[in-house]
């Protein structure tokens, strides 16, 4: 799955959402609901910087507690992110290449946490840039 830029595998048990292409670059779901995003942005922002920003903008629609992670590898990037747990649970990851943050974002309901941060995962591991 992919568009000109990346590719990924979809982990067993996802599949592309009805919403791919609809304000974002790539979506997938699970049977119980939960989702992974990819968003884009031209900036001159570090993948850091950016991924602070979106959780930070989430929060007012989301209350909860933001937590920074050490970064991950997507597509031998430096993935950089963090977390919001509130009343849904959110992990982003964000990568930048030729002046565009490409952002990794998961949304699940907290009775999913493990198993979508799992998928997540596997979505990063999988990813080849174009």
């Amino acid at each position: 799955m992919g568009t000109t830029a990346f590719s990924f595998t979809a982990p067993e048990g996802w599949q592309r959402s009805g919403q791919w292409g609809q304000r974002n670059d790539a979506s997938i779901v699970d049977g119980a609901g939960n989702e992974i995003t990819v968003y884009s942005w031209t900036t001159s922002a570090t993948a850091q910087a950016r991924c602070d920003v979106e959780l930070k903008v989430l929060k007012i629609w989301v209350p909860g507690e933001i937590s920074s992670l050490p970064p991950i590898t997507m597509g031998g990037s430096p993935a950089p992110g963090g977390t919001l747990s509130g009343e849904s649970f959110y992990e982003l990851r964000c990568a930048s290449r030729d002046g565009v943050v490409y952002n990794l974002a998961l949304k699940a309901k907290p009775a999913d946490r493990d198993r979508a941060v799992a998928a997540l995962r596997a979505v990063a591991g999988s990813w080849q840039w174009k």
